[in-house]
């Protein structure tokens, strides 16, 4: 244990043996903090996610740099589908802690799968979007939009608490059910998932029981008994003559009366609600279709806008190229270099890796004093992709700086700075600077 005031290893005192700080009270506070981490963890190991939520974010009340706590909180809201709530807690981490800290490495690899991170931006927004529909009474498009939640994120506990709870709403209760089994795989003892697993299982017992049965204390008077979505209800001891005489006689004819009553309450009751019921999910999945299609003309407009835009970079660069060729000869290896570049981002302007390789090449002033195209042709191209390599050698020097490879990191960084805009990038310009600094200054 470390002291709060000055830094230095602590012995079994109740004061700092270097700078005489009191820490009997920070003691108690670090052991108390321990003590919900651990209780967190084993929570946690036997899939009580939401008891260990509570005890880990006690923990981190008691000692907020309590690295272990947090990391292990952004695990469990990870497993319980709260992407957001994760990353937040490790990014805080890695502030409070940037080396040796594992929240680097889980913050990476959520960033690093652009195609995760897509997806899960969008069952955040059809999740707000189903809860929308919830607000405006239109259950069966909520049902739709968090069934396509789960599709992506089937983690989101959440979503699927929702979705059991819209089934409860219209009665289909073996799906609820269904559902919330699913909801206790994720975390057994969610309050909110037993809630309404009890209201389920209220509503489902008298339909599994088979029958109604007369209370206990009393003499039955009359005979009740479930024939399929009826209750038969017949006074005790009743007996028909034609039935004393004929039993198999009597058991043909009732059974003709049950068919007969059940095809016209089918006729009456059931069908209706059927018909409703199929209405109802087509026009579920006729606004979902309506919805897709929306989704995908608006990403081709998009799509037809880029083009378009990269059509004319292209063909301003093309035409900077022409007059760029015609003082070719006299300044060659230079103009060679800037025609690589160029050529590089046309080719594939998110090829960044190509252009800076092109670009390393050119000298910082773009080879101030060539002719008149040259420097166009510079202009023109350092305009468009001066973003783009800020962004590559700020990327690649942190990783060289992760890494410890330091005489690399200074290269990406010293690149960095050359390409980067102080007033543009902001922070991301200042800390590659400092970094810069710093790494001159070691070597």
């Amino acid at each position: 244990m470390l002291c709060y005031n000055c830094g230095n290893a602590l012995n079994q005192g109740d004061v700092c043996p270097v700078c005489g700080a009191r820490i009997a009270e920070y003691r108690k506070i670090i052991y108390a903090s321990n003590y919900f981490y651990n209780d967190g963890l084993s929570r946690a190991s036997v899939r009580d996610l939401s008891g260990a939520v509570d005890s880990l974010r006690r923990s981190i009340n008691f000692y907020k740099y309590n690295i272990d706590a947090r990391n292990l909180l952004g695990l469990v809201y990870y497993e319980m589908g709260e992407t957001v709530a994760a990353l937040s807690e490790w990014v805080i981490s890695t502030n409070i802690r940037p080396k040796d800290n594992t929240a680097a490495r889980y913050v990476s690899e959520v960033q690093h799968a652009r195609n995760q991170l897509e997806i899960l931006k969008q069952s955040i927004t059809r999740y707000n979007k189903a809860l929308e529909y919830c607000n405006q009474g239109s259950l069966d498009l909520a049902v739709v939009q968090l069934k396509r939640v789960l599709q992506m994120n089937p983690r989101h506990l959440r979503a699927r608490q929702l979705l059991s709870l819209l089934y409860i709403q219209g009665g289909e209760y073996a799906k609820a059910r269904r559902e919330l089994d699913k909801c206790r795989t994720v975390d057994v003892n969610n309050t909110t998932t037993l809630r309404y697993l009890q209201e389920v299982t209220r509503q489902i017992l008298p339909e599994e029981a088979g029958a109604v049965k007369a209370e206990e204390h009393e003499e039955p008077r009359v005979l009740k008994y479930s024939d399929g979505n009826e209750t038969i209800i017949q006074p005790a001891g009743a007996r028909s003559p034609m039935l004393d005489r004929s039993p198999v006689f009597a058991g043909v004819l009732w059974g003709l009366i049950g068919a007969a009553l059940g095809a016209a309450l089918i006729g009456f009751f059931v069908m209706p609600a059927r018909v409703q019921s199929v209405r109802r999910t087509a026009a579920a999945e006729i606004a979902a279709v309506s919805e897709e299609l929306d989704s995908r003309s608006a990403k081709v407009n998009a799509l037809e806008q880029e083009k378009d835009g990269l059509s004319e970079t292209n063909e301003a660069l093309t035409a900077a190229m022409a007059g760029f060729e015609e003082t070719r000869r006299a300044e060659a290896e230079a103009d060679d270099a800037l025609f690589a570049a160029a050529a590089a981002y046309a080719a594939d302007p998110d090829a960044i890796e190509s252009i800076a390789g092109a670009f390393s090449a050119i000298s910082d002033d773009g080879e101030t004093g060539r002719s008149e195209a040259y420097m166009d042709l510079y202009g023109e191209l350092l305009s468009k992709v001066r973003p783009q390599l800020f962004a590559y050698y700020s990327e690649k020097g942190n990783e060289a700086y992760e890494a410890e490879e330091y005489e690399k990191a200074s290269g990406y960084y010293s690149d960095a700075v050359r390409y980067g805009d102080e007033e543009e990038d902001g922070e991301a310009y200042t800390e590659a600077g400092a970094r810069l600094a710093e790494l001159t200054h070691m070597n």
